[in-house]
């Protein structure tokens, strides 16, 4: 082989080279349909409230326990401020307790929002069994011993207070009260 067939040769392999490196760099340059696109998020997605977002992600993994209690957390807090939305926390709580009926989140955020909805008896039957399955959780002490108040139990309350100060590492009240 001559030198200048070796040279085109060589010219024509670096060439090829080249393009084999910016192709697989770069990608393909027909479109691959097995490739999935990543959604853009536009300025109206990010500007959305926290509950629609969270639906969104739930539509991708509809019985993702993580996501529907991530859900109802979202709507409880805009429930607050829009009532019409506790149904949709309720409806996520439900799905979320059929799933895993012990689920301490999911309990937890039900005491919650029955004592938004101003049914107190109906919260302390999900705090009640909350506290059965974590005794030791803080948050459902507090909870119950505002519905155990709501009803007119002081002395529920007060146990249900007294817990909660023992769990967070508070001195018990001098005067016998719950402190709330």
């Amino acid at each position: 082989m001559s030198s200048s067939t070796r040279r085109w040769h060589s010219g024509l392999f670096a060439s090829v080279a080249l393009v084999l490196v910016c192709v697989s760099l770069v990608g393909p340059a027909v479109a691959d349909p097995s490739r999935k696109k990543v959604p853009q998020v536009t300025a109206a997605e990010k500007a959305a409230p926290p509950s629609v977002r969270a639906e969104r992600a739930l539509l991708a993994k509809p019985d993702d326990l993580g996501l529907l209690r991530d859900t109802a957390r979202a709507y409880l807090a805009e429930a607050e401020a829009s009532p019409s939305k506790r149904d949709a926390v309720a409806q996520h709580l439900e799905r979320a307790l059929r799933q895993a009926p012990n689920d301490v989140v999911a309990l937890l955020l039900m005491g919650q929002l029955e004592i938004q909805r101003d049914r107190p008896a109906v919260a302390i039957l999900y705090l009640q069994n909350l506290v059965r399955v974590a005794p030791d959780n803080a948050a459902a002490q507090l909870a119950l011993g505002d519905a155990l108040s709501r009803v007119g139990d002081e002395n529920g309350a007060a146990r249900a207070f007294a817990e909660y100060r023992r769990i967070q590492g508070m001195p018990p009240l001098s005067d016998g009260t719950s402190g709330k």
